[in-house]
């Protein structure tokens, strides 16, 4: 049998708008900052600004984490053309 502290995750993703996406996380470990790096790490690799707001958190003693996660496309680098 799998205790509480070895139980998985519970992990729920909404798409809430175009750019938006509300995660809905759940466990006795509460590591809801790794899940928050993570998503920031995606948006470093695939050149996105990403914010999260969490309007509900474990660890401030809530019953779950609410990460309201906001991507945004980078606009693309322009390179400066050396002068003759």
């Amino acid at each position: 049998a799998i205790s509480g502290a070895e139980a998985p995750p519970m992990l729920r993703c909404v798409k809430t708008g175009e750019s938006e996406v509300t995660i809905h996380y759940c466990s006795p470990r509460k590591l809801c900052s790794f899940g928050k790096g993570i998503v920031k790490g995606l948006g470093a690799q695939y050149d996105c600004d990403v914010t999260c707001n969490e309007p509900q958190c474990m660890l401030r003693g809530d019953a779950e984490c609410e990460m309201v996660i906001t991507v945004t496309k980078k606009p693309p680098r322009t390179q400066e053309k050396p002068h003759p």
